[in-house]
């Protein structure tokens, strides 16, 4: 969930280039000229960081994966902790799709998102340009036309100068606003049937679609969270990464200066590529300029709790209540073609038991 921020929002010039497809324009570009960044965080290359020690967030068992009531029970206890819904129809050893979803004619997912998603092209929607955190006033955004958005997405994602931006589509209630969304996309089958006899209540349901190293970054969100991969422009090379750090942590990483950004902290963590032989695993690593001394100290212990995953298409992960999770959109191969993938969020809470 993007954190509490929107009071703050910033409307510069809309975005709509008529004769330049998904060119983002000059007069917008410059009308943002203090609110964009580049997709890769400006550090001083001599900046040292430090590794933070991550386990693997755990499958979940087959006796809470397949029983909405074990859910609820789970979710109730103060002990929940993440776990993972692994999608049956990918093959995370060799990276490539099952026979059963490479049937020749039918149309990828990514295929039938963005056909979907055009049948309200004209529709404006609020783009962030750059990291929300980054920027003094709380973040920069852009009204741009739906089918802009998806042109300069399919494309080679850059201005009209040649220079790579974060521009991503986040928190969008997409299913309101597109009705043909709302049969493509059923809530969970964990989640599905508390809805229905109403023993959970649904916050929200919102989209986060962008390229790669588009990036949330750390924050906690009041609702349980089951966030799904809905869709990969290329399901092989672009995930989503997850960084999970327990609420007892929170005095190690909560904000101490009364930022209306409340929910973030102000701890920078970044992702570079394990250079050992296993495939697509990330190093998850503190900027020690973020955070003090005594910070530092409690992350990089091996006993802190932290957790990391990588998220494919079709897979799901459960992000309890107030536990902190950075977010960033990642290639698990060297590709030159650029990519995207499309998450969907949908909080909840339980109802008093």
């Amino acid at each position: 969930m993007v954190p509490l921020r929107c009071t703050l929002t910033r409307r510069p010039p809309v975005l709509f280039t008529q004769h330049h497809g998904a060119r983002l324009s000059r007069r917008c570009l410059r009308g943002l000229a203090n609110g964009s960044s580049s997709s890769t965080d400006s550090r001083n290359a001599d900046s040292p960081l430090l590794n933070i020690h991550t386990r693997p967030v755990p499958d979940a068992p087959l006796a809470l994966a397949t029983s909405p009531q074990a859910f609820l029970e789970y979710i109730r206890s103060p002990d929940a902790v993440p776990f993972l819904l692994r999608a049956p129809k990918f093959s995370h050893k060799d990276g490539d799709l099952s026979q059963a979803d490479a049937r020749e004619g039918s149309e990828s997912r990514a295929g039938t998102l963005l056909r979907t998603l055009r049948t309200a092209g004209d529709r404006l929607v609020e783009v962030e340009v750059g990291r929300y955190d980054k920027v003094p006033d709380g973040g920069g955004r852009i009204e741009v036309p739906l089918r802009v958005y998806l042109d300069w997405l399919g494309g080679e994602q850059k201005s009209n100068g040649g220079e790579r931006l974060q521009l991503y589509l986040a928190q969008w209630r997409a299913r309101d606003e597109v009705p043909a969304l709302a049969d493509e996309m059923k809530a969970p089958s964990l989640l599905a049937p508390l809805l229905e006899s109403h023993v959970v209540d649904l916050y929200q349901t919102s989209f986060f679609v962008g390229p790669s190293e588009t990036v949330t970054p750390l924050h906690y969100d009041p609702y349980f969270n089951l966030y799904n991969v809905y869709a990969s422009s290329d399901p092989a090379v672009h995930a989503k990464h997850f960084v999970l750090l327990p609420p007892a942590l929170s005095h190690h990483l909560a904000r101490a200066d009364g930022s209306i950004l409340r929910n973030t902290s102000p701890v920078e963590l970044t992702l570079h590529r394990d250079e050992s032989p296993a495939a697509h695993s990330f190093v998850v690593a503190i900027d020690p300029r973020s955070a003090p001394l005594r910070t530092r100290e409690a992350l990089v212990r091996p006993e802190a709790g932290a957790l990391s995953c990588v998220l494919r298409e079709g897979d799901t992960l459960f992000v309890p209540r107030r536990w902190w999770h950075r977010v960033e959109n990642v290639r698990l191969q060297d590709s030159g073609a650029a990519g995207w993938t499309a998450g969907v969020g949908w909080w909840f809470l339980p109802r008093s038991s």
